[in-house]
């Protein structure tokens, strides 16, 4: 032994010259010990797994005498254990009422005598879960093979026989061979299922508890209708009367605001909402107002009690969304209102209500635009080509504004001068169907994603796209070979136009061509082909639009 404080000084170590044995730990409390035995088979069995050393199993039945049961199998642990012999002195054991674990308490120190007996190398363990049992006692097939191949008699199981004519439509129970283990869970789980945190036992009002969460979200009650549906005249029942301070001030300061105006968008009721009554805006607008989901109104907040079905004078009202937001991440100007759409500035949000729309050319269409004696389900109070001139010189203009260009008067007046709807029947583009871009009548009956009208710029790139795989020349400039031919064989990358609207067309060609007039545009082309199969309209990167007789090849 080294007495250096530097190092760590170790016991003494004895050897222990005891036997080395085999443990089964059986589950339960084993009174009789030969049943014990006949339980994990026989003797012999036991004799075999001792002797192996933990390489053979043992199973454990509770009814030895069904051969059908499920048996736990058993798990081997190599740890090793020593047995102890303790001697005490009978006044502590009878002192103790026979509890050992008392008598070593009350025992005195020299009265106890220990001696290690046995070493257990090999432990048997059960820890299986019992899987389910099937009883059998009342099957006719079951009790048949007992009787005879389980007999051990030669004559009996040599006369057994299936009866493969047996009808079983008369029978009640159906003798079905049960499956060699129904459950697939062998060890036990610890599911550690543990209390909400967030629950809370309150009183009920009636002398017991009810648990309650209090993180969960109360539930707003809101009322969402179709364009077409009668408006709610109240709120919900379910809502709760209003009390604290804070809410009721933002439910005043709703309700003359709606007294003012009938019908908002959310970004206006916040632009007006003081900053200390936001946080309040969610739970009490349902208070007060019900929201339009879809239709000419989608997604307004109107005043309990208006339908905006009822007069025309709701068409100020009607809303257009816009697929993306041109928010400027800047710090608004203070003259510019931020929901309202001047044509000059970006505004928040993508939902604009036509009565928040200052812009001259637009307000003009707005006012002076010819009202409907029904209600459209798209273009609500306002004549189909009223409506889609105020769409696309909308949408003309938000878009401008977000390229960072202005729109010529020629152009504005040629929307103006629009005389019918432009009929697109398809657009050659990857981007999926959206009913609030502008696609001319198609929208009214099956909404498109393109975009609210044709950018001539994106769709040469999708086209150019589609054929960038092509090897040569020929291939790409081989659809317009034969112009009347190709109209029917390409038909679906085709744009068709009225012919009334080509100068429109060439407008917007311009408008396109002032866009790409910064870029190097290489092998974009599209295809236009008007209503007269005699004349097809090629529009190349320049954006000039050139007309070609029948049959003569594309430059």
């Amino acid at each position: 032994m080294s007495s250096n404080k530097g190092e760590n000084i170790l016991a003494d170590s004895y050897p222990l010259e005891v036997p080395r044995i085999t443990a089964i730990e059986f589950p339960g409390n084993v009174i009789n010990t030969s049943k014990a035995i006949v339980m994990l088979g026989s003797q012999n069995k036991v004799a075999k797994a001792c002797i192996s050393r933990g390489d053979k199993q043992l199973e454990l039945r509770f009814r030895p005498n069904d051969p059908y049961e499920h048996p736990i199998m058993s798990s081997t642990s190599k740890a090793q254990n020593i047995v102890l012999q303790i001697q005490l002195p009978k006044k502590s054991l009878e002192a103790a009422n026979g509890d050992i674990q008392k008598a070593l308490l009350i025992s005195k120190k020299n009265d106890i005598v220990l001696n290690p007996e046995y070493i257990i190398e090999t432990t048997y363990r059960f820890r299986e879960l019992c899987d389910y049992q099937y009883n059998t006692r009342s099957s006719e097939f079951i009790e048949k093979v007992k009787s005879t191949l389980f007999s051990h008699n030669y004559e009996e199981v040599k006369d057994f026989q299936f009866d493969q004519n047996e009808s079983f439509s008369n029978k009640k129970d159906i003798d079905i061979i049960p499956p060699p283990r129904f459950s697939p869970l062998v060890y036990p789980f610890a599911y550690s299922y543990k209390q909400n945190p967030s629950l809370m036992a309150v009183n009920d009002g009636k002398g017991g508890q009810q648990l309650i969460n209090r993180n969960k979200s109360p539930l707003l009650y809101a009322q969402y209708i179709s364009w077409n549906d009668d408006p709610p005249l109240c709120p919900s029942k379910e809502l709760q009367k209003l009390v604290d301070e804070g809410p009721m001030a933002c439910f005043k300061f709703l309700t003359d605001l709606f007294e003012k105006r009938p019908i908002w968008t959310r970004k206006s009721i916040e632009y007006h909402l003081p900053k200390n009554l936001l946080v309040y805006l969610k739970q009490v607008l349902h208070y007060v107002s019900y929201t339009i989901q879809n239709g000419p109104w989608r997604d307004s907040v109107v005043k309990f009690g208006v339908d905006t079905r009822s007069s025309s004078k709701y068409r100020f009202y009607q809303t257009r969304r816009f697929r993306y937001n041109l928010q400027d991440k800047d710090t608004p100007k203070e003259s510019h209102i931020p929901y309202q759409f001047d044509g000059i500035n970006k505004m928040s949000g993508s939902i604009i209500q036509f009565c928040d729309i200052t812009d001259p050319d637009i307000r003009k269409l707005i006012d002076g635009g010819e009202v409907r004696e029904t209600l459209d389900p798209e273009s609500g109070w306002y004549e189909s080509v009223d409506y889609h001139k105020i769409k696309m010189l909308l949408y003309l203009k938000y878009k401008a504004i977000g390229e960072g260009i202005l729109l010529s008067q020629d152009q504005i007046d040629e929307v103006l001068k629009m005389e019918s709807v432009p009929n697109v029947s398809k657009i050659p583009t990857n981007r999926k169907a959206n009913e609030d871009d502008y696609d001319g009548e198609a929208a009214a009956s099956q909404p498109t994603n393109g975009k609210d009208i044709i950018d001539l710029d994106s769709d040469i790139e999708t086209y150019d796209t589609d054929h960038s795989n092509t090897n040569s020349d020929d291939d790409i400039s081989r659809p317009f070979l034969n112009a009347e031919n190709n109209l029917t064989e390409t038909s679906d990358e085709v744009i068709s136009f009225s012919k009334e609207n080509l100068q429109l067309l060439k407008d917007l060609s311009g408008f396109i061509r002032q866009k790409n007039s910064e870029k190097e545009i290489s092998g974009k082309v599209s295809k236009l082909a008007l209503d007269s199969s005699t004349q097809i309209s090629q529009i190349h990167n320049t954006g000039e639009v050139l007309d070609h007789g029948q049959g003569n090849q594309a430059e």
